[in-house]
């Protein structure tokens, strides 16, 4: 996260929020309602929100990744 310019309340914070981005997406949600989920709860930019939510995809839900994106 801090090499993506992220700052995290705490590790078990980050954690927390990557599993519920996660299962926002199991449970039917869209990516942009994740996306909206993590900038409401963070009040991070679009941006951060974007990358903080693609590498919780990336460790947490690989099968939600977009087709083509070496899931």
């Amino acid at each position: 996260l801090k090499d993506h310019g992220i700052s995290v309340k705490s590790d078990q914070w980050a954690l927390d929020l990557a599993h519920s981005t996660c299962d926002l997406l199991n449970n039917g949600g869209t990516v942009n309602d994740a996306l909206k989920m993590l900038t409401r709860t963070t009040k991070w930019s679009a941006k951060k929100s974007t990358d903080f939510g693609g590498l919780a995809v990336y460790a947490y839900c690989k099968d939600k990744l977009p087709e083509g994106t070496g899931a």
